[in-house]
């Protein structure tokens, strides 16, 4: 839902973009993908930075801890919007991970949950929707992961993508070679790592 609403806001300001790559991760098709975004925990952040962007639809998503959701909207952004913002606050704040991948800390990712993957799921079709409707250019992305088959369930993935979105081009570096020490944990790449990446991206596609 994050990224439709990012995505829709910087393509309305960018007539000149005409792909885009989208990361499309296990996390995100998984039977209960759904928990990680609508619920009170590590992206809960996310709404108090995207609410100016949210309608009626997206708050009806939130409604079962709207109190929460405003106090932390108070406490994270009041000041911001203040001041004033423009389209590019919405892309801004991600800065390069400079850490390296401890192994000793590599663990299994989680795949219960208690919502389901509907609202994801609807959301990734409404971002397709959007490119169409630009006559944009959209892959989806598996960046590089460390032993995937270990930290996630590969086939639910795969077989989830070939239902629901194989419309889209999957463009699969899940495999791709990328150095321990370039690796911020299992599933990120440090800046080392995003160079290396976005190199091979630019390579394939003949970007300068």
């Amino acid at each position: 839902m994050f990224t439709f609403l990012k995505l829709r806001k910087i393509l309305e300001n960018n007539a000149q973009i005409d792909t885009v790559f989208l990361e499309c991760a296990p996390t995100d098709m998984f039977e209960h993908a759904d928990d990680k975004y609508f619920r009170n925990n590590e992206m809960s952040e996310f709404y108090a930075k995207f609410y100016p962007l949210f309608g009626f639809e997206q708050w009806k998503l939130y409604k079962k801890n709207i109190p929460d959701a405003f106090s932390l909207i108070y406490r994270e952004t009041i000041w911001d919007y203040i001041k004033g913002i423009d389209y590019r606050y919405f892309i801004s704040d991600f800065p390069p991970h400079t850490r390296i991948m401890k192994k000793e800390a590599v663990h299994k990712e989680l795949m219960d949950g208690e919502y389901g993957n509907e609202i994801n799921y609807e959301y990734l079709r409404k971002i397709i929707q959007l490119c169409k409707d630009k006559h944009v250019k959209l892959y989806l992305l598996y960046t590089p992961v460390y032993k995937p088959e270990y930290l996630y369930d590969q086939e639910y993935y795969y077989d989830a993508y070939q239902k629901h979105f194989s419309d889209v081009e999957l463009l699969d570096y899940s495999h791709f070679p990328i150095a321990d020490e370039e690796r911020y944990d299992t599933h990120h790449l440090n800046d080392n790592g995003a160079v290396t990446f976005t190199n091979e991206i630019k390579r394939r596609f003949h970007i300068k």
